[in-house]
């Protein structure tokens, strides 16, 4: 079968219908022998792989938009609120010249009551899911429930046929109705299982185990977590708020692992090392989790404390971005505590370099101390 779908391709996934319902029922029968359920998850996951190569909605592609980031909410200053109270100004009752009464702001009478006889425009219905996408949501919903397996190579199998699923389900490439319709309940579905693979690694056992107990399923769940992240927005909102204790204690754990393994074998062997890219892999759910879900107030110390230790200073992609879109003065002073504190481990020349440069004035460096 996973011969068949691999030379086949895209044009047999709508056929398959009947045997994606047969293997799930032989799944449900034998899933104590885990060779046969991992081969079957094998032609599962090449189904998914092969309906995702195209875009099922694809028959107006200049039609359909892929929205930008969300970005993180601004802080107001006094700037803001100058330009906010010109506006009204702007928009106050300006005089007629010819008979001296006050006439509204054009761009306020533009607002009007809708008219009772305007009909509402009638638009086309949206074409349906394709039955290539129906076979990939059915997939993607079903395997959730086999995540409890206690083979930590057959649950990696799973979170990747997941993240390989979400991108063509996503509302990138649907309508706002099939968004609300099918994908956010899909969202809602996965976080819990995606969730306890990362903190609760081997449910299905008595023994207490940690997350950093088995590096390679954490990895590839908190990839498959940025991947929701990123296409589930908002909706996540509240669930990363009552999530964020959990990750910092997670991410303090990844980064006590990563810097012991530097201390061992070296900045350069340690890059390469599975501890290292774990803790990569952490960063980038939080950055994810910064840029394209949002964060609230309470929530920026606590993301300030992650991002803006190692990975700010170490300049990994996007940390930068994400949290001068909080608080740009707060990066600075990060920037500028942390070179002072670590000048006398050979920091005093990169921090040297970012001092301003001006012609007959010699800025000092910038010292912090406790009160």
């Amino acid at each position: 079968m996973l011969m068949m779908v691999r030379l086949c391709g895209l044009a047999i996934i709508p056929y398959l219908d009947d045997l994606i319902e047969s293997i799930f029922a032989i799944l449900a029968s034998y899933h104590g022998y885990p060779r046969l359920v991992e081969s079957l998850f094998e032609v599962l996951n090449a189904v998914v792989e092969e309906g995702a190569k195209v875009s099922p909605r694809a028959i107006e592609p200049a039609a359909r938009t892929i929205p930008s980031p969300r970005r993180p909410y601004k802080t107001i200053t006094i700037i803001d609120v100058v330009a906010k109270l010109q506006l009204l100004k702007k928009r106050t009752y300006h005089t007629s010249p010819s008979t001296g009464s006050p006439e509204p702001d054009p761009e306020i009478s533009c607002i009007r009551e809708p008219d009772e006889t305007t009909q509402p425009s009638t638009s086309e219905d949206p074409p349906p899911p394709s039955k290539a996408l129906t076979l990939v949501y059915t997939i993607t919903q079903q395997t959730t429930h086999h995540l409890s397996t206690p083979s930590p190579a057959l649950r990696r199998l799973l979170l990747t046929l997941i993240a390989s699923s979400l991108p063509s389900l996503s509302p990138q490439s649907t309508t706002q109705a099939d968004n609300d319709a099918t994908f956010l309940p899909l969202v809602a579905t996965l976080w819990p299982h995606i969730t306890r693979q990362i903190f609760s690694p081997t449910p299905s056992t008595s023994q207490t185990t940690t997350p950093l107990a088995d590096l390679p399923t954490l990895l590839t769940a908190l990839q498959t977590l940025t991947i929701i992240s990123q296409h589930g927005g908002s909706f996540l909102l509240s669930r990363f708020s009552d999530l964020l204790p959990k990750l910092q204690n997670l991410y303090g754990q990844l980064q006590q692992a990563m810097l012991h393994e530097e201390k061992t074998l070296g900045r350069s062997r340690a890059s390469r090392s599975l501890k290292f890219k774990t803790w990569d892999q952490m960063v980038g759910l939080l950055v994810t989790m910064v840029v394209y879900v949002g964060i609230t107030r309470e929530m920026e110390d606590a993301v300030f404390e992650m991002l803006g230790g190692e990975a700010l200073l170490r300049g990994r992609e996007g940390v930068r971005d994400a949290l001068e879109g909080l608080n740009p003065d707060a990066v600075w002073l990060l920037e500028e505590e942390e070179g002072n504190s670590k000048k006398e481990e050979g920091w005093a020349e990169k921090w040297e370099k970012r001092k301003p440069v001006v012609d007959g004035w010699e800025f000092k460096d910038v010292g912090f101390q406790e009160v």
